[in-house]
Formats: structure tokens, sequence, C-alpha cells
């Protein structure tokens, strides 16, 4: 549940620092790739080398993560806004989904966890996991900062 939080402020306070007009909604992803990517790296301290092998590899697992979320939300924005009348297997399949949707992102990044191994030493992983857990409040921060201009 936690990460699922974490995903959720993670994508509701990014919008400010990607917000920029006449920008597509693409741009605006990628710029806010780009800013991940390079908070990660420094957080990190990963070399150009380690970027270049890490980052693929981050990508892949995100998009994974990406996916498997919306498939199972989609299915439960379905159900909860049906216009006919949903089945009690329907709501427990559902409702099995989205209480499986934590363990299944965290066996994901488990998989892929062991595959950074052979890219980052054991006090890059360990930042890595800390560089992660700390994005959301660096999120804040910076949306907290863009407040105080205005």
């Amino acid at each position: 549940m936690k990460r699922i939080i974490t995903a959720f402020l993670f994508f509701v306070l990014i919008l400010p620092v990607c917000k920029a007009q006449g920008t597509s909604p693409e741009d605006r992803y990628k710029s806010f790739q780009t800013y991940k990517k390079e908070y990660l790296k420094k957080q990190i301290g990963l070399t150009d080398k380690e970027a270049a092998h890490f980052f693929p590899l981050y990508d892949e697992m995100q998009l994974k993560k990406y996916r498997l979320n919306r498939q199972v939300r989609s299915e439960a924005r379905r159900i909860a806004h049906s216009k006919t009348p949903v089945s009690e297997k329907e709501y427990a399949a559902s409702a099995e989904a989205l209480s499986l949707l934590p363990l299944k992102e965290a066996q994901i990044e488990r998989e892929y966890f062991i595959r950074f191994r052979g890219i980052l030493s054991p006090r890059k992983l360990f930042l890595y996991r800390r560089a992660e857990n700390s994005f959301a409040k660096a999120m804040l921060q910076h949306r907290d900062q863009g407040k105080q201009k205005k």
C-alpha cells in the first residue's frame, strides 16, 4: 500500500514540475523521466558507464510496473463505473487483483534488483533504494519551491 501511495504522490507531484505551456504530454513525460534519471544518477553516484547499463533495465522495470498497474486499475474502474450489474465473481476477482498488486510490484522490483546486482556495487544498490524512496520527498520540495516563487 505504501508503494501505491508513493507512486500516486509521485505522479501527482510531478505534474507541476513537468508543467510547461505548449508542450505535449509526451514531452512532459520525457522531461520528467530525464529529471528523475538525473536525480537517481546523482543520488546513487552512477558513472556514465553504470548509468548506460542501469537505466535501460530500470526503464524496463518501470514499464512492467506501469502496465501491471494500468491493467488492474482499468478493470477496477470498469467495474466501478459499470452501467450493467456486476457479478460477485467480478467484484471478487477485481478485489483480489487489487490486493495482489503490491505483491506483484514487489516481485517485479525483486527480479530487477537481482539483475541490478550485475551492474551496481552493494553500496550503490543500497543508495538506489534510498534514492527511490526519497524521490517523492524531493518532488514535494521542488513543488513547494515553485509555489514560493509565485
